[in-house]
């Protein structure tokens, strides 16, 4: 969190760090940084993201690091009745884990069908943009406080307001689609370098942005201690361009095989996992015996995509079972056809899941 003292509002960070021992392999992780950041402020994106709005970047040069930094949703990020905007601790989000732990009270399944549309749309714009997210899982979806009516904040937020967050992994595709169009129609060229960090204001004028160049951060932008995020929640940010600790929640070649080449099928299988658990409202890690976790990945994935065919049709119907199995059965191959299709994929999935009704 930090106060963005010429916007007179509280801002949310979340911190990139191009810190590595290859210089070289810096600089190629410090312009991705900077081309997500140039993405994501494009207007077009906070919508079909559903993420909160990108107001600009910040660059921490002595911790080799750059901040993302969003502006707080509805009017969060204000002065509001008993809480000045110095005041980051209590607006500090909250994983939806955090809030709403799978295992515990279900909520309501047409909340969990608007939630798992967002997430199918986010993901579907992202990869038809040419990113890839390589850390979605239900950690990284986050919730922020409301104001009360009566002054002070809550946590009474549903789960379909969560955000999907966490882009220290995110990477361009190697094979770029076409560019994405902006909300009048013309086509988005983003810039391939960027010499030095901005941090923008918003400006009066819907398609133009003013830059602010910021060379001392601390007059402008005051970050709270807890700028990480809090421990134990989000996951800490990565030093290396492509580390990812693999886990359940990755695709099974990719566990085989950790040193693969990223693919589109890899967010796709594990938004998979996060579908099977938001169906289910349980953590994927209790389906499966904890030593099964540690056998063959593939066998664990067959033993997913028997769970979603038997137990998600009588809770959450046939529509939402079938593309949840879909997505943990699909796999990675390389040739332009099979990539392709890959992308494609999201697409077909949202279109089946607003078939979902209760």
């Amino acid at each position: 969190m930090a106060i963005w003292w010429s916007g007179k509002q509280t801002v949310f960070l979340e911190k990139h760090s191009y810190k590595v021992s290859d210089a070289r392999l810096s600089q190629q992780i410090r312009a991705n940084i900077l081309k997500l950041g140039q993405w994501l402020q494009l207007p077009v994106c906070a919508k079909r993201l559903h993420t909160p709005e990108l107001l600009g970047l910040v660059e921490f040069t002595g911790d080799e690091e750059i901040a993302l930094v969003y502006k707080l949703p509805e009017s969060l990020g204000f002065h509001g009745k008993g809480c000045p905007i110095d005041d980051m601790t209590s607006r500090e989000p909250k994983t939806m884990l955090e809030v709403y732990p799978l295992g515990r009270s279900c909520p309501q399944l047409m909340l969990r069908f608007k939630l798992a549309r967002k997430l199918v749309q986010s993901l579907s714009f992202l990869h038809a943009c040419g990113w890839l997210h390589k850390s979605i899982r239900v950690g990284a979806l986050l919730l922020f406080k409301q104001f009360k009516m009566e002054g002070g904040l809550t946590w009474e937020s549903s789960i379909e307001n969560a955000f999907l967050m966490n882009y220290s992994f995110s990477k361009p595709d190697e094979k770029r689609p076409q560019q994405p169009q902006s909300h009048d129609g013309h086509q988005v060229e983003l810039e391939q370098s960027q010499n030095h960090v901005r941090f923008s204001q918003p400006s009066s004028k819907s398609n133009n942005v003013d830059f602010e160049s910021v060379s001392d951060i601390d007059t402008d932008l005051m970050t709270s201690d807890s700028g990480d995020h809090g421990s134990g929640r989000i996951p800490s940010i990565s030093t290396e361009q492509d580390r990812v600790t693999l886990d359940i929640m990755h695709h099974p070649s990719k566990r085989a095989r950790p040193n693969r080449r990223y693919r589109h099928a890899f967010d796709v299988y594990s938004l998979g996992i996060i579908l099977l658990e938001i169906g289910l409202w349980k953590p994927v890690g209790d389906m499966i015996d904890s030593k099964e976790k540690e056998k063959c990945p593939f066998e664990t994935r067959r033993k997913l995509v028997g769970i979603a065919e038997r137990q998600l049709p009588p809770r959450c119907g046939s529509i939402y079972a079938r593309v949840t199995a879909a997505c943990l059965n699909i796999d990675a191959e390389d040739s332009g056809a099979d990539l392709q299709e890959q992308r494609e994929l999201c697409a077909r999935i949202a279109a089946d899941l607003a078939l979902c009704s209760v």
